[in-house]
């Protein structure tokens, strides 16, 4: 009874998240714990005069991150409302090191408040003022993991 579900959620997968080879991620922030950096996929955004709909690659900078069946890094959608000042997370995909879905879909958090001084707000300047962060571009997801392992300090390996 699940595997259509699963073949389902793939096969939707595969036409809402963008592809997870080459792309031109910009290099964000680190969460407060330096537990994930956080990248916008450049490519994909789309707006309109006042709303701005990106992707964003979250890397799991734990080092259970390499091991097979645990989260590596992230795929989520979101909405930035420019005139609003909101942001809302339409769409989640999970994944393991070797590339596998874990879990994706759409979610249903609906528009949040952007906070100041948070990664939120550096992401809607970025979208809405076009603020550009000095930080690099990666093409990659493994270039990601090692540009926010070096920002973070972390050269732990998983054991």
């Amino acid at each position: 009874m699940k595997l259509p579900i699963v073949v389902f959620a793939s096969a939707a997968l595969a036409f809402s998240t963008p592809a997870l080879a080459e792309h031109d991620y910009l290099f964000v922030a680190l969460t407060g714990d330096n537990a994930s950096g956080i990248f916008l996929d450049l490519e994909t955004i789309q707006k309109t005069p006042t709303r701005k709909d990106v992707w964003t690659l979250i890397v799991n900078l734990a080092p259970e991150a390499q091991l097979p069946d645990h989260v590596s890094y992230a795929m989520r959608r979101y909405t930035y409302d420019c005139d609003a000042r909101t942001t809302d997370m339409t769409y989640a995909a999970l994944f393991t090191s070797r590339g596998e879905s874990i879990r994706q879909g759409p979610t249903a958090t609906g528009p949040r408040p952007i906070v100041p001084s948070t990664i939120s707000e550096t992401m809607a300047n970025l979208l809405c003022k076009g603020e550009v962060p000095t930080f690099e571009h990666v093409a990659t997801i493994e270039e990601a993991r090692t540009m926010a392992r070096k920002i973070a300090g972390l050269n732990r390996e998983p054991k």
